[in-house]
Protein backbone atom coordinates (compact mmCIF):
# COMPACT_ATOMS: atom_id res chain seq x y z
CA UNK A 1 0.00 0.00 0.00
CA UNK A 2 1.37 3.87 -0.47
CA UNK A 3 2.02 5.05 2.72
CA UNK A 4 2.29 8.57 1.55
CA UNK A 5 0.66 10.53 3.90
CA UNK A 6 -2.12 13.34 2.72
CA UNK A 7 -3.11 14.72 6.25
CA UNK A 8 -0.93 15.69 9.13
CA UNK A 9 -0.45 12.53 12.15
CA UNK A 10 -1.97 15.45 14.60
CA UNK A 11 -5.01 15.80 12.96
CA UNK A 12 -5.63 11.84 12.15
CA UNK A 13 -4.80 10.74 16.04
CA UNK A 14 -7.61 13.50 16.94
CA UNK A 15 -9.89 12.38 14.19
CA UNK A 16 -9.42 8.56 15.26
CA UNK A 17 -9.60 9.32 19.14
CA UNK A 18 -13.14 11.08 18.88
CA UNK A 19 -14.25 8.68 16.68
CA UNK A 20 -13.40 5.63 18.92
CA UNK A 21 -15.63 7.79 21.77
CA UNK A 22 -18.54 7.83 19.10
CA UNK A 23 -18.27 4.20 18.23
CA UNK A 24 -18.23 3.23 22.33
CA UNK A 25 -21.79 5.03 22.12
CA UNK A 26 -23.00 2.76 19.44
CA UNK A 27 -23.71 -0.05 22.33
CA UNK A 28 -25.33 2.61 24.22
CA UNK A 29 -28.85 2.55 22.70
CA UNK A 30 -29.51 6.16 24.05
CA UNK A 31 -26.37 7.69 23.17
CA UNK A 32 -26.49 6.04 19.31
CA UNK A 33 -29.68 7.77 18.60
CA UNK A 34 -28.27 10.63 20.37
CA UNK A 35 -24.95 11.55 17.93
CA UNK A 36 -26.99 9.97 14.99
CA UNK A 37 -29.67 12.51 15.36
CA UNK A 38 -26.59 15.29 15.60
CA UNK A 39 -24.48 13.58 12.81
CA UNK A 40 -27.79 14.01 10.23
CA UNK A 41 -28.00 17.68 11.25
CA UNK A 42 -24.60 18.41 10.56
CA UNK A 43 -25.36 16.66 7.07
CA UNK A 44 -28.36 19.58 6.45
CA UNK A 45 -25.86 22.09 7.65
CA UNK A 46 -23.18 21.22 4.99
CA UNK A 47 -25.94 21.20 2.20
CA UNK A 48 -27.31 24.75 3.58
CA UNK A 49 -23.67 26.09 3.53
CA UNK A 50 -22.71 24.81 0.29
CA UNK A 51 -25.36 26.40 -1.45
CA UNK A 52 -24.87 29.35 0.31
CA UNK A 53 -21.45 29.11 -0.87
CA UNK A 54 -22.89 29.43 -3.78
CA UNK A 55 -25.41 31.94 -3.68
CA UNK A 56 -24.29 34.39 -1.32
CA UNK A 57 -23.53 37.30 -3.72
CA UNK A 58 -26.45 36.99 -6.01
CA UNK A 59 -28.99 38.08 -3.25
CA UNK A 60 -28.23 37.25 0.27
CA UNK A 61 -31.39 38.82 1.87
CA UNK A 62 -33.87 36.18 -0.25
CA UNK A 63 -31.50 34.00 0.13
CA UNK A 64 -31.68 33.93 3.89
CA UNK A 65 -35.61 34.06 3.73
CA UNK A 66 -37.10 30.73 4.60
CA UNK A 67 -39.89 31.13 3.03
CA UNK A 68 -38.98 31.07 -0.04
CA UNK A 69 -39.73 27.82 -2.82
CA UNK A 70 -36.59 27.55 -4.35
CA UNK A 71 -34.43 27.44 -1.20
CA UNK A 72 -36.34 24.69 0.55
CA UNK A 73 -36.40 23.35 -3.11
CA UNK A 74 -32.62 23.28 -3.13
CA UNK A 75 -32.28 21.84 -0.12
CA UNK A 76 -34.29 18.85 -0.70
CA UNK A 77 -32.31 18.30 -4.53
CA UNK A 78 -29.34 18.80 -2.65
CA UNK A 79 -30.08 15.59 0.11
CA UNK A 80 -31.28 13.24 -2.47
CA UNK A 81 -28.15 14.21 -4.14
CA UNK A 82 -25.98 13.51 -1.07
CA UNK A 83 -28.38 10.20 0.06
CA UNK A 84 -27.73 8.94 -3.92
CA UNK A 85 -24.19 9.47 -3.71
CA UNK A 86 -23.87 7.65 -0.05
CA UNK A 87 -25.85 4.74 -1.10
CA UNK A 88 -23.80 4.33 -4.49
CA UNK A 89 -20.62 4.84 -3.73
CA UNK A 90 -18.83 1.76 -5.58
CA UNK A 91 -14.97 1.21 -4.24
CA UNK A 92 -12.62 1.22 -7.23
CA UNK A 93 -15.43 1.72 -9.95
CA UNK A 94 -16.06 5.21 -9.37
CA UNK A 95 -16.78 7.33 -12.94
CA UNK A 96 -18.26 10.19 -14.92
CA UNK A 97 -21.87 8.54 -14.60
CA UNK A 98 -21.40 8.94 -10.65
CA UNK A 99 -20.69 12.88 -11.08
CA UNK A 100 -22.95 13.16 -13.57
CA UNK A 101 -25.69 11.78 -11.58
CA UNK A 102 -25.23 13.92 -8.47
CA UNK A 103 -24.89 17.03 -10.33
CA UNK A 104 -27.89 16.33 -12.12
CA UNK A 105 -29.76 15.48 -9.04
CA UNK A 106 -28.41 18.89 -7.38
CA UNK A 107 -29.65 21.17 -10.48
CA UNK A 108 -32.33 18.95 -12.75
CA UNK A 109 -32.80 22.28 -14.74
CA UNK A 110 -29.29 22.87 -15.77
CA UNK A 111 -29.33 19.13 -16.82
CA UNK A 112 -32.54 19.27 -18.93
CA UNK A 113 -30.28 22.92 -21.05
CA UNK A 114 -27.56 20.82 -20.77
CA UNK A 115 -27.75 17.42 -22.44
CA UNK A 116 -30.68 15.73 -24.13
CA UNK A 117 -30.22 12.40 -22.35
CA UNK A 118 -28.30 13.29 -19.42
CA UNK A 119 -27.19 12.56 -16.44
CA UNK A 120 -27.69 9.16 -17.64
CA UNK A 121 -25.47 10.01 -20.51
CA UNK A 122 -22.29 12.24 -19.03
CA UNK A 123 -21.42 14.94 -21.00
CA UNK A 124 -18.82 17.15 -20.06
CA UNK A 125 -18.18 20.97 -21.00
CA UNK A 126 -17.19 21.52 -24.43
CA UNK A 127 -16.72 25.55 -23.58
CA UNK A 128 -13.79 27.46 -21.40
CA UNK A 129 -14.99 28.16 -18.07
CA UNK A 130 -14.17 30.71 -15.21
CA UNK A 131 -15.28 29.79 -12.03
CA UNK A 132 -16.28 33.42 -9.97
CA UNK A 133 -16.85 35.40 -13.60
CA UNK A 134 -13.60 37.31 -15.02
CA UNK A 135 -11.89 37.50 -11.99
CA UNK A 136 -12.31 34.36 -10.58
CA UNK A 137 -9.67 32.35 -8.66
CA UNK A 138 -8.68 30.27 -11.32
CA UNK A 139 -8.67 28.76 -14.50
CA UNK A 140 -9.72 25.17 -15.71
CA UNK A 141 -7.75 23.14 -18.18
CA UNK A 142 -9.20 23.68 -21.83
CA UNK A 143 -12.52 21.47 -22.94
CA UNK A 144 -10.24 19.12 -24.93
CA UNK A 145 -7.95 18.19 -21.98
CA UNK A 146 -11.12 17.55 -19.66
CA UNK A 147 -11.48 13.69 -20.92
CA UNK A 148 -7.75 13.15 -20.15
CA UNK A 149 -8.21 14.90 -16.84
CA UNK A 150 -11.28 13.32 -16.05
CA UNK A 151 -9.64 9.72 -16.17
CA UNK A 152 -7.09 10.66 -14.01
CA UNK A 153 -9.02 11.49 -11.82
CA UNK A 154 -11.15 8.37 -11.42
CA UNK A 155 -7.91 6.45 -11.58
CA UNK A 156 -6.50 8.13 -8.78
CA UNK A 157 -9.51 8.19 -6.59
CA UNK A 158 -10.31 5.13 -6.88
CA UNK A 159 -6.70 4.16 -5.73
CA UNK A 160 -7.36 6.14 -2.71
CA UNK A 161 -10.77 4.58 -2.26
CA UNK A 162 -9.59 1.37 -2.57
CA UNK A 163 -6.56 2.25 0.26
CA UNK A 164 -9.15 3.97 2.46
CA UNK A 165 -11.50 0.53 2.36
CA UNK A 166 -8.43 -1.45 3.62
CA UNK A 167 -6.80 1.01 6.16
CA UNK A 168 -10.76 0.62 7.35
CA UNK A 169 -10.33 -3.36 7.96
CA UNK A 170 -7.21 -2.54 9.67
CA UNK A 171 -8.64 -2.11 12.86
CA UNK A 172 -5.50 -2.28 14.82
CA UNK A 173 -3.54 1.01 12.74
CA UNK A 174 -3.80 4.56 14.33
CA UNK A 175 -4.39 6.03 11.65
CA UNK A 176 -6.72 4.57 9.93
CA UNK A 177 -8.60 7.20 8.61
CA UNK A 178 -5.66 9.16 6.94
CA UNK A 179 -7.11 7.70 3.25
CA UNK A 180 -10.57 8.51 3.61
CA UNK A 181 -9.91 12.03 4.45
CA UNK A 182 -7.90 11.91 1.90
CA UNK A 183 -9.82 10.61 -0.90
CA UNK A 184 -12.82 12.96 0.25
CA UNK A 185 -10.06 16.11 -0.13
CA UNK A 186 -8.76 14.83 -3.49
CA UNK A 187 -12.44 14.02 -4.55
CA UNK A 188 -13.34 17.33 -3.85
CA UNK A 189 -10.47 19.51 -4.89
CA UNK A 190 -9.56 17.54 -8.50
CA UNK A 191 -12.90 17.85 -9.03
CA UNK A 192 -13.13 21.85 -8.42
CA UNK A 193 -9.85 21.98 -10.18
CA UNK A 194 -10.85 19.95 -13.60
CA UNK A 195 -14.77 21.81 -13.68
CA UNK A 196 -15.97 19.09 -15.94
CA UNK A 197 -19.48 20.82 -16.13
CA UNK A 198 -20.60 23.93 -17.24
CA UNK A 199 -22.46 24.23 -13.98
CA UNK A 200 -22.83 22.98 -10.30
CA UNK A 201 -19.04 21.70 -10.39
CA UNK A 202 -18.21 23.50 -6.45
CA UNK A 203 -21.95 21.61 -5.01
CA UNK A 204 -21.24 18.34 -6.73
CA UNK A 205 -17.74 17.99 -5.67
CA UNK A 206 -18.50 19.09 -1.78
CA UNK A 207 -21.73 16.30 -2.06
CA UNK A 208 -18.88 14.13 -3.26
CA UNK A 209 -16.45 14.48 -0.59
CA UNK A 210 -19.16 14.42 1.84
CA UNK A 211 -20.90 11.04 0.83
CA UNK A 212 -17.19 9.56 0.99
CA UNK A 213 -16.61 10.52 4.24
CA UNK A 214 -19.94 9.65 5.63
CA UNK A 215 -19.47 6.08 4.00
CA UNK A 216 -16.24 5.82 6.24
CA UNK A 217 -18.10 6.74 8.89
CA UNK A 218 -16.73 10.46 9.26
CA UNK A 219 -19.40 13.48 9.76
CA UNK A 220 -19.59 16.39 6.62
CA UNK A 221 -16.57 18.71 6.21
CA UNK A 222 -18.92 22.27 6.47
CA UNK A 223 -16.96 24.92 4.94
CA UNK A 224 -19.68 27.78 6.19
CA UNK A 225 -20.60 30.58 3.78
CA UNK A 226 -18.85 33.08 5.42
CA UNK A 227 -15.80 31.25 5.54
CA UNK A 228 -15.98 32.01 1.10
CA UNK A 229 -12.82 33.93 0.69
CA UNK A 230 -10.53 31.40 3.22
CA UNK A 231 -12.02 28.34 1.13
CA UNK A 232 -10.49 30.20 -2.15
CA UNK A 233 -7.53 30.67 -0.79
CA UNK A 234 -6.54 27.10 -0.21
CA UNK A 235 -7.87 26.11 -3.69
CA UNK A 236 -5.69 28.67 -5.21
CA UNK A 237 -2.78 27.27 -2.99
CA UNK A 238 -3.60 23.54 -3.76
CA UNK A 239 -4.15 24.42 -7.61
CA UNK A 240 -0.54 25.95 -7.26
CA UNK A 241 1.01 23.54 -5.36
CA UNK A 242 -0.46 20.64 -7.90
CA UNK A 243 1.39 22.47 -11.17
CA UNK A 244 4.38 23.36 -9.41
CA UNK A 245 4.87 19.63 -8.61
CA UNK A 246 5.36 18.76 -12.31
CA UNK A 247 8.75 20.30 -11.85
CA UNK A 248 9.52 18.05 -9.16
CA UNK A 249 8.16 14.65 -10.53
CA UNK A 250 8.96 12.24 -7.29
CA UNK A 251 6.56 14.57 -5.38
CA UNK A 252 2.86 13.09 -5.38
CA UNK A 253 1.08 15.37 -2.75
CA UNK A 254 2.54 18.95 -2.96
CA UNK A 255 2.59 21.52 0.21
CA UNK A 256 -0.48 23.50 -1.40
CA UNK A 257 -2.10 20.28 -1.99
CA UNK A 258 -1.72 18.91 1.59
CA UNK A 259 -2.84 22.17 3.22
CA UNK A 260 -5.93 21.52 1.06
CA UNK A 261 -6.20 17.96 2.63
CA UNK A 262 -5.49 19.08 6.48
CA UNK A 263 -7.87 22.53 5.79
CA UNK A 264 -11.02 19.67 5.21
CA UNK A 265 -9.55 17.31 7.72
CA UNK A 266 -9.61 20.04 10.23
CA UNK A 267 -13.44 20.67 9.23
CA UNK A 268 -13.93 17.15 9.95
CA UNK A 269 -12.37 17.27 13.31
CA UNK A 270 -14.28 20.26 14.43
CA UNK A 271 -17.32 18.36 13.69
CA UNK A 272 -16.49 15.34 15.42
CA UNK A 273 -16.15 17.99 18.21
CA UNK A 274 -19.31 19.00 17.72
CA UNK A 275 -21.34 16.37 17.43
CA UNK A 276 -19.34 14.94 21.02
CA UNK A 277 -20.75 18.27 22.47
CA UNK A 278 -23.78 18.67 20.75
CA UNK A 279 -23.21 21.79 19.61
CA UNK A 280 -24.90 21.21 15.79
CA UNK A 281 -28.34 22.84 15.81
CA UNK A 282 -31.14 20.13 14.85
CA UNK A 283 -34.03 22.55 14.47
CA UNK A 284 -35.89 22.17 11.62
CA UNK A 285 -35.76 25.74 10.34
CA UNK A 286 -32.46 26.95 9.91
CA UNK A 287 -30.55 29.39 7.46
CA UNK A 288 -32.93 28.43 4.55
CA UNK A 289 -35.70 27.78 6.81
CA UNK A 290 -35.61 23.81 5.87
Amino acid sequence: MNQISYIHPYLISQINKKKNLLEKAEHQKKLFKMFRMYEDAAQVEAIRHSLWMEKQDENPAAHYNPNRKENQKAIKNSLNALLWAQNNLTIGSMNREHVSIISGMLDPEFWQKYAENAPSDPKYRSMGVRPGGANGPHTPPYPAEVPDEMRRYFEKLNSLLIEAEEERNERKKVNKYDKAVAAAGYAHFHLLRIHPFEDTNGRTSRTLQNAILKYFGLPPAIIFGGEKSDYIGHIIAAKDGYGGRFHTPNIEVSGGESSFYNYIAGKVNTNLDRILGKEIPIEKRGLFGF
